[in-house]
């Protein structure tokens, strides 16, 4: 089995930055548009049916409410640190396995000092 990868986004404007990083890393160019809750609801009251929904109104629902470590979670030491798990920044990550989204796939030609996992070597 795989393992699930946890992507972690501390503030609002971390998430178009972060799109924009992956549409960066992969080589494409996409138009990023803000989608009230109401259109995104209506779309997934179509989409759900779809044989592998792509979005349903109970993910809609929990796009509206951020989701963060409490207070009493961090008092008890339920925190992703207390796991044992260290964070990493999805620059040291996400390039790893995001090359067979690229156009051309491993095939890409990368910058001078880059390696395939995307991490810059010392020239």
């Amino acid at each position: 089995m795989g393992a699930a990868t946890v992507l972690i986004i501390d503030d609002d404007d971390a998430v178009r930055q972060s799109l924009e990083f992956l549409l960066k890393t992969i080589g494409r160019k996409r138009l990023l548009l803000p989608l009230p809750f109401g259109i995104a609801k209506l779309q997934a009251a179509f989409l759900q049916y779809l044989p592998t929904p792509l979005l349903t109104p109970d993910q809609v629902e929990l796009l509206r409410t951020d989701n963060v470590v409490s207070s009493a979670a961090q008092a008890d030491g339920r925190t992703i640190e207390a796991l044992g798990i260290e964070p990493q920044t999805m620059g040291a990550i996400v390039p790893a396995y995001l090359w067979r989204f690229r156009k051309t796939g491993q095939f890409q030609t990368r910058p001078t000092g880059e390696t395939a996992a995307g991490v810059q070597t010392q020239p």
